[in-house]
């Protein structure tokens, strides 16, 4: 799992106490119910610094990977343009020999 969906897979799973299962399960599907995912949504949001809006929660069907993206999304859209022009820099100076 990528570090995104290990924080997230541990919200559901402290919230709905269940241990194991994939980051295409479904909230609902696990026993989650809308204030069980109203405090998830929450919890990420805090978790990464965005605001992921509620109608997520019911337009979606509230994986670990849709809100993984909802939130890559969130931050990428929160990003100033400068920052962008930086991290494509950096990332345009990384060459072969600068790889493990």
């Amino acid at each position: 799992m990528l570090p995104g969906e290990v924080c997230i897979a541990g919200i559901f799973s402290e919230l709905l106490g269940v241990d194991q299962f994939g980051v295409h399960d479904g909230f609902f599907e696990l026993g989650g119910h809308s204030l069980l995912a109203m405090q998830a949504l929450s919890r990420v949001n805090a978790a990464f610094g965005v605001v992921i809006e509620p109608i997520t929660l019911f337009t979606t069907n509230i994986t670990v990977a849709e809100l993984v993206n909802a939130v890559v999304a969130e931050q990428l859209r929160q990003l100033n343009p400068q920052d962008v022009d930086t991290i494509q820099d950096a990332l345009s100076a990384i060459t072969d020999d600068d790889t493990p």
